[in-house]
């Protein structure tokens, strides 16, 4: 009497047990750029900074198309150091511009982030570099072809980067979403209902 039922519900909590599978994923990146110069205002003359290195990490929640924008962030964290000494450290807070596509196709370039630290000093990786406004004086700074990284002290552009950073996933985590964990543990009291009815004289 109660068969088709218990098969029913059956079905519904395997798709419900499928659904909770496909959960948020987050994840975490450490990167680091390198091929930093010293840039010279005025004549945009570079001179290289072998000791100059941008190391920075970030952990976010991945939306369905691949991609971490600055909403999805929980975590960010950059700094550059030249000779020892850090410039431009800035927390999550600080960004003003942040967009990463996780897709393998992607690329290293899609890296993309701006900021202002406390010195006050913007930090802009990716296309922000070029683009953003606060990393170009309002787009009135020009920067080398190619440049895709730039830390500005003071107002000015002082160290600047065309290699693109390396990024190192460290951490990737599914968790299952709490609506569906909720709608799996009504079925599962569902199931026990229908059972406990079957053995009922």
């Amino acid at each position: 009497m109660f068969k088709k039922p218990l098969v029913m519900v059956g079905f519904a909590m395997a798709a419900l047990l499928s659904a909770s599978m496909q959960g948020s994923t987050i994840d975490t990146f450490s990167f680091t750029e390198s091929g930093w110069s010293e840039y010279t205002v005025g004549t945009g003359m570079l001179t290289p900074d072998p000791l100059g290195t941008l190391v920075g990490s970030f952990t976010g929640i991945v939306e369905p198309d691949g991609f971490i924008e600055q909403g999805d962030l929980l975590q960010f964290s950059v700094e550059y150091t030249s000779g020892g000494v850090a410039f431009g450290s800035m927390p999550l807070n600080q960004l003003t511009l942040f967009s990463y596509d996780t897709n393998p196709a992607a690329g290293l370039s899609s890296l993309d982030f701006a900021g202002t630290a406390d010195d006050p000093t913007n930090v802009c990786v990716g296309a922000a570099t070029s683009l953003d406004a606060a990393c170009t004086f309002d787009l009135t700074q020009p920067y080398a072809p190619g440049t895709v990284g730039a830390v500005e002290l003071n107002g000015l552009p002082h160290f600047v980067s065309s290699q693109a950073p390396q990024i190192t996933l460290a951490s990737s985590v599914t968790t299952p979403e709490p609506a569906s964990l909720f709608l799996v543990g009504v079925v599962l009291i569902a199931v026990a209902t229908v059972g406990r009815r079957k053995l009922t004289p």
